[in-house]
């Protein structure tokens, strides 16, 4: 599965179910899904303990983050030819903007120019 976002990303963490436990590989690209990675990351499912395939479906679960971006697209794939996984609550975190940074760094010198000793 290939996933583009409309603006670069530091940090993508996702749950996800396999059929079987395996591991399931992200990958970061920047430029695009074919543009260079940058970063590739693996979790691994596994089953949970107390469930009874007599009574449910069963399926391994796991947990995965990508940190260091900036990237704009990520692959995610499995071992198994037939990539069956699901996802879900995906959380993206984009890149702070050069005007965010600059305005926090503006607020922090006035903090500080406040708290000066007075004569």
């Amino acid at each position: 599965m290939e996933v583009t976002f409309s603006d670069p990303l530091q940090f993508v963490a996702l749950n996800f179910g396999l059929v079987s436990p395996a591991t399931l590989t992200i990958e970061a690209f920047t430029g695009g899904i074919d543009g260079t990675l940058v970063g590739t990351t693996g979790a691994t499912a596994v089953t949970r303990p107390r469930c009874d395939p007599a009574e449910e479906f069963c399926f391994a679960e796991g947990y995965a983050t990508l940190a260091g971006g900036p990237f704009d697209a990520i692959r995610l794939s499995t071992p198994t030819a037939a990539n069956e996984f699901e996802i879900d609550n995906l959380v993206a975190v984009p890149v702070p903007e050069p005007s965010s940074l600059v305005l926090l760094g503006v607020a922090l010198v006035g903090f500080g120019w406040d708290r000066r000793p007075r004569a």
